[in-house]
């Protein structure tokens, strides 16, 4: 669940801002893996339906009822109130996804997201290539069995297990300043299931390197498939409470000196 995220659109993009248009080659990017991090999020969120690999990040917090032993900035703004404290009336929100994005960067990450990406010409914009993988174990409630049953869902059997995600294609670029905005299309791989994704891209330089924000959605009952398990645990998924499964990815990207991509 992610995840979500993320991939080769990076490289595509990096590399339209830091190569003078016209020029052609190569160029290489791999993830920064302290001070990247993938999410996932469930609309409604019912106020604690939110997951990352990076809580130590001081702009995140968790959701309602979360584990005791959680330290966080009281000062970041409120719960929504469509959680069980405040109803659970469940209102949809489709704008605040994340709920709680990261502002800054700051290399306090657990290394759980992994990636290298190519454009083989830049001149011409052919030759993408890449793929992005987040450690399952590493997503994040913030609430113990929550988290266990997440864990379960995601088929994280042993700290290694992995989400993939590759992208084949990136299209409707445009830039505003130093900022390229697009859609990367590609796939994602859990639990022996491939799902094709079609991903909002932003990237601007940032920390030394390149930030790139990627962001997903599908439809909630995607899970029955991606995650099979949860059709037993009488969720909201169950009552039609959940309507839409947002993933996605901040990430940094540095200039890579790996020739072979994929491992």
């Amino acid at each position: 669940m992610r995840h979500g995220t993320h991939s080769v659109w990076t490289a595509f993009v990096l590399v339209g801002l830091l190569v003078p248009v016209g020029a052609s080659g190569q160029s290489r990017w791999t993830v920064e893996a302290n001070s990247s991090l993938a999410w996932w999020q469930i609309n409604p969120n019912m106020a604690h339906l939110w997951a990352t690999t990076c809580p130590g990040d001081p702009d995140w917090r968790p959701g309602e009822g979360y584990s005791s032993g959680w330290s966080f900035d009281h000062a970041l703004k409120a719960l929504p109130d469509n959680g069980w404290a405040g109803g659970g009336q469940g209102a949809s929100d489709t704008v605040h996804v994340p709920l709680f994005p990261r502002y800054d960067v700051r290399h306090v990450c657990t290394e759980a997201v992994r990636g290298e990406f190519t454009v083989d010409d830049t001149a011409h914009w052919s030759g993408l290539h890449g793929w992005l993988a987040v450690r399952s174990a590493a997503l994040v409630t913030g609430e113990q069995l929550h988290d266990v049953a997440m864990r379960r869902a995601l088929g994280a059997s042993s700290p290694e297990a992995e989400i993939r995600v590759t992208v084949d294609s990136v299209v409707d670029m445009t830039r505003d300043g130093d900022t390229l905005v697009g859609k990367a299309a590609g796939n994602m791989a859990l639990n022996g299931t491939n799902t094709p994704m079609l991903a909002s891209v932003r990237a601007f330089p940032d920390s030394g390197g390149m930030r790139v924000l990627v962001k997903w959605r599908l439809p909630a009952k995607a899970l029955y498939t991606l995650t099979p398990s949860l059709a037993k645990m009488s969720l909201g998924l169950d009552f039609n409470l959940w309507k839409d499964l947002y993933m996605g990815a901040d990430l940094v990207l540095r200039p890579s000196k790996r020739l072979a991509l994929g491992s």
